[in-house]
């Protein structure tokens, strides 16, 4: 008797009424023909073996002759595309405004120092709706307004589920995204009482990030 088929009740990924939860791989691209996730992708598309590996341990179909995901009941949404830094943060704006998914997963590395841009993007997806994007630590309205999102807008409380970084060698640092991670910066001056959270997670060998 395997675990798989003495799971009773809604699929590992899905809701409580059964329904498929989404979850969003930005990395570069998932192969959503492989066979053991033909009808587990919602939507995108792309040929990176690292993205499509990721998306199989979530969801690969169970049954199918191949492996099982953690979570086969879900659904992926791919965004992302080669190793461009570009698509990546329109890939967490995307998943941010896709009302399926509920959890976004970045699984690259990357090379990113301290990029605004990242950092804007994963505060829209991950901040609460009651939380400002721009912030006076980090201005985030120069994106906000390319992408014609008001300059006074909110998080979208996304569960964000980052890898730890890779690359380490001591005694540098890893490298993305374990590298874009919280840290708190108290106002300071007449008046100044709170404190702003530049980055929406905190430090973790695997770092989860929720909004805050």
């Amino acid at each position: 008797l395997e675990a798989w088929d003495a799971v009773t009740g809604a699929q590992p990924g899905a809701d409580s009424q059964g329904t498929a939860v989404g979850v969003a791989v930005v990395d570069s691209g998932v192969y959503a023909a492989h066979t053991d996730l033909q009808g587990q992708v919602a939507s995108g598309s792309g040929s990176s073996e690292h993205a499509t590996g990721i998306a199989a341990i979530i969801a690969a179909k169970h049954g199918n002759g191949g492996i099982s995901g953690i979570a086969y009941g879900a659904r992926i949404y791919s965004y992302g595309a080669n190793d461009n830094l570009i698509t990546r943060i329109a890939g967490v704006i995307a998943a941010a405004n896709q009302a399926n998914v509920k959890i976004i997963n970045l699984s690259w590395e990357q090379f990113t120092g301290e990029n605004n841009d990242l950092k804007c993007a994963l505060r829209y997806a991950a901040f609460s709706s009651a939380t400002p994007i721009s912030t006076p630590d980090l201005n985030c309205g120069p994106m906000l307004t390319a992408l014609n999102i008001p300059v006074t807008a909110t998080g979208h409380d996304k569960l964000i589920v980052a890898a730890a970084g890779n690359g380490y060698e001591p005694p540098n640092p890893v490298n993305t995204p374990r590298n874009i991670v919280d840290h708190s910066v108290a106002t300071s001056g007449s008046g100044a009482s709170q404190t702003y959270h530049r980055y929406p997670c905190s430090w973790s060998e695997l770092v989860v990030c929720v909004g805050n």
